[in-house]
């Protein structure tokens, strides 16, 4: 049996996707605690003073704990192992429960884009992600062969969809931020459109798959959250000291 860790600058790759992953969680979390003293509050004044207490100390919080929830995950990420043998293929790693696929079970081998590769099954839920990172890739790939004779396939991802899918979603919480005359409503929306607004760009900064000229062009999201901030301004009560 050949057992294939990663190599040491691994994590690396990853750590930035773990990082946007807990910004974003948090964001979310801060969110809906925002949202729920928002509509527990009496008044659209009273929000105003509801939101520094939900958001400064939540985020204080949380950047305090960035540090050990990113060293966290690159001692989980770090402690992969891949043990290949002649009839079993079995992945552990700290924390998850292990995975084998026997020589039988296997199914088809993709290969993504960032250089992962995907071992499945006809189970959905039975799969080994071999990070791009292992290490001896060409003596693992070596071993791989040897094991089956499936070839690795091209994965094809659709990011249309999803670009589709959040565009929708904006576009209706747009409509609903600009017909609101609510204070608490306006905040709530705005920071929750704002979120994706934020998160999508970096995705697409970040993506190998996009292109320079598009990269650009995202840059019209902040133009978005400008007229946001304007709305919500609008959105303040004219009487408030």
């Amino acid at each position: 049996m050949n057992t294939y860790k990663l190599i040491p600058d691994a994590f690396l790759a990853i750590s930035k996707k773990i990082k946007i992953n807990s910004i974003s969680i948090n964001f979310i979390a801060l969110l809906g605690a925002a949202a729920l003293l928002f509509f527990k509050s009496e008044s659209d004044e009273t929000t105003l003073t509801v939101l520094p207490l939900a958001l400064i100390p939540g985020s204080i919080i949380f950047w305090f704990r960035l540090p050990k929830i990113i060293n966290q995950q690159k001692e989980k990420w770090m402690s992969y192992e891949l043990h290949i043998n002649e009839d079993t293929i079995t992945r552990k790693q700290r924390g998850l429960p292990d995975v084998n696929i026997m020589k039988s079970e296997l199914h088809s081998i993709e290969t993504s884009p960032n250089g992962n590769l995907l071992l499945k099954t006809a189970r959905k839920n039975h799969f080994i992600i071999i990070p791009a990172g292992i290490a001896n890739r060409q003596e693992m790939m070596a071993d791989l062969k040897n094991f089956t004779d499936l070839e690795p396939s091209l994965k094809k991802n659709n990011p249309f969809i999803i670009a589709v899918a959040v565009a929708v979603v904006v576009v209706i919480l747009l409509t609903l931020l600009f017909t609101s005359s609510s204070l608490t409503m306006s905040l709530t929306l705005s920071l929750l459109i704002t979120g994706i607004l934020i998160w999508s760009f970096i995705k697409i900064q970040l993506s190998n798959e996009i292109d320079k000229k598009t990269k650009k062009k995202a840059y019209i999201v902040f133009m978005l959250i400008v007229a946001i901030f304007f709305k919500v301004i609008e959105t303040l009560p004219v009487d408030m000291p």
